[in-house]
């Protein structure tokens, strides 16, 4: 078992934002960038940057079509590889982020993030508060909260 999975006390949690940009063209959304440095910059400024993780939500969208990879191999590139290497890069260590694969709107977003905490709380040693900080854009801040809310029950 990954002993930092086992003490984690905060998730960071970037939604997807689609694989096309605000010109209707394929790439890394503006907005996913901006979440994604929120994100870091709050995980920076943190006390608690031993027993923090990100995970990047979404395999991709309904509404737009996933890029196909650079290596000829006719794969697709998932939404959050996209997030997992801007994390990268911005120097967040390989170890604490994790990617959702399977989810393909906002709904599904949430059943992973609430298969993916379930799991952790399972691993966890602490029986404190885990703290979930989801970062998302303005417009779609009201559908994500409703969203995650309910599947998560809260």
């Amino acid at each position: 078992m990954n002993p930092s999975v086992s003490s984690v006390n905060t998730v960071y949690v970037i939604p997807g934002g689609g694989s096309t940009n605000e010109q209707g063209e394929q790439g890394y959304p503006k907005w996913t960038e901006q979440r994604t440095i929120a994100a870091v910059n709050h995980y920076k400024e943190s006390q608690d940057k031993q027993s923090s993780i990100f995970l990047a939500l979404s395999a991709g969208s309904l509404n737009s079509p996933n890029i196909k990879l650079s290596d000829n191999s006719n794969r697709i590139q998932f939404e959050c590889m996209s997030t997992m290497s801007h994390l990268k890069e911005l120097l967040i260590p390989h170890e604490i982020i994790f990617g959702d694969f399977i989810s393909w709107d906002t709904v599904s977003n949430g059943l992973v993030l609430r298969m993916f905490l379930e799991g952790l709380l399972d691993l966890r040693k602490e029986t404190n508060v885990l703290v979930v900080q989801v970062f998302i854009s303005d417009f779609h801040s009201e559908r994500v909260s409703e969203t995650f809310n309910w599947v998560l029950g809260s």
